[in-house]
């Protein structure tokens, strides 16, 4: 007995579908962040991951954040940072505190420690990486708070030039220039240079700084690069401790005052 339904059933015809090719820039941790909302860092585990797959807590400024709320130092930098404030160091060296613990060593730049004690202009950074809780299995020597890592800015073929300005209460007066482009298919450069003069509501309190980072990066070969950096950074300010001294030496004065 022949089954009707299969019987009337026709074999179906092959079916051929064109192939769709779907071209899209691969996400990396070295690529600029378009926006507020980064995708990935290296701050927390030294490798491109996504930060849904990091077991740690991270906060990460963008460049369009820091242009945006023109941040000019790490202090401004986690200004609005969840459970990261600014100390005051002293008035020359930047101080944080991560979740109640303070620190002046946990910093690193590209993921290399940089713990100098001293004050860090972010003109020639691309992003900033904030990474909360301890770090001493990633890092090494670490505090139990976090640690901040700063992203340079990278030479790439994409030709950029610009130029910030900005004047300021007590004579703030700062000058910001980015410029860079291709020098061929295999080389590009990029220099960034920051100059700043400015004094302060407080008598004798000044400041001028300047600094100059130029890059080149090599790419041999799309799975090969090389990036080649150095930077230049001079900062002359009085040192500002908060409670100012009679003829103090190397801090703020009391000048004209009854």
């Amino acid at each position: 007995m022949v089954n009707p339904l299969i019987a009337s059933a026709e074999p179906n015809a092959e079916i051929t579908l064109e192939v769709v090719d779907v071209v899209a820039p691969a996400l990396s941790d070295t690529r600029p962040v378009k926006g507020y909302n980064a995708k990935r860092s290296s701050a927390s585990t030294k490798t491109d991951t996504e930060l849904r797959d990091v077991p740690q807590a991270i906060s990460v400024i963008t460049q369009d954040q820091i242009k945006d709320q023109s941040v000019q130092s790490i202090a401004e930098a986690v200004r609005y940072v969840p459970g990261v404030q600014a100390a005051q160091g002293e008035g020359n060296r930047d101080a944080l505190i991560f979740r109640g613990n303070a620190t002046t060593g946990d910093f690193f730049l590209d993921g290399v420690r940089d713990d100098v004690q001293t004050y860090r202009d972010v003109y020639n950074t691309d992003r900033v990486e904030v990474l909360k809780g301890p770090n001493g299995m990633i890092f090494g020597r670490g505090g139990a708070g976090g640690a901040i890592n700063r992203v340079s800015k990278e030479a790439g073929w994409d030709p950029i030039s610009e130029i910030q300005a900005s004047y300021g209460a007590f004579d703030q007066r700062r000058v910001q220039v980015d410029f860079g482009q291709a020098i061929n298919d295999v080389a590009a450069f990029r220099i960034n240079a920051v100059h700043e003069n400015s004094n302060s509501y407080r008598d004798g309190v000044e400041l001028k700084r300047y600094g100059v980072t130029p890059t080149i990066t090599i790419k041999p070969t799309d799975k090969t690069k090389i990036t080649l950096g150095v930077e230049y950074f001079k900062d002359e300010h009085t040192s500002d401790r908060g409670v100012p001294s009679m003829n103090g030496a190397g801090n703020s004065t009391l000048k004209n005052r009854p």
